[in-house]
Parts: C-alpha cells; structure tokens; sequence
C-alpha cells in the first residue's frame, strides 16, 4: 500500500490493538522503487509475526507451510481485570 490515509505509526498502532498477528511473505521487486520491505516487516514484529523473504519458488511454499504451522499451533490467553478499567491499551 503507498497511497494510504493513515500512517506508519497510526497503522502500527491499529495492528497493535487488534490483536491481529501479520506474517509478511515479501515477493517485491527489490530494484522496485514503490517497495518498501521495511514497512512489512515492522508490521510483522509489531503484531508477533514473522517475515519471510523467499527466492526461489519452493521457498514460498515453504513459507506458507510454515505459517500454516504456526497457526494451527497457536493458542489465545486472555484476561478480564477485576473492578473497572482505566479506559486504556495495555499488552
């Protein structure tokens, strides 16, 4: 994406809170001026993800494959504090 509304830290921020974890599988064209590697990744690491740079064919599968592995081997831990809240994010 290179015509978004929001920002880098807005969209860091949004990922962040939604508990949603990115995993980046970069195809880009690295002559390509418009690529911006970077952004992906900082997306993956914020949310817990990984980044995966495949060169060749076989390593996309790979890369797939493991995702895939992550996901199905996943779990969610989750707590509801006690009393009221302060109104505000906390990891």
């Amino acid at each position: 994406d290179n015509a978004s509304a929001r920002t880098l830290p807005e969209v860091l921020d949004r990922a962040s809170r939604s508990g949603a974890v990115v995993y980046s599988v970069l195809l880009a064209d690295p002559n390509g001026h418009d690529a911006r590697p970077g952004v992906l990744e900082r997306l993956a690491r914020a949310t817990g993800g990984a980044v995966f740079r495949p060169s060749r064919p076989d390593d996309v599968t790979a890369a797939f494959e493991r995702i895939g592995q992550e996901l199905r081997g996943g779990y969610l831990l989750g707590f509801s504090p006690s009393g009221q809240g302060d109104g505000t994010f906390h990891t």
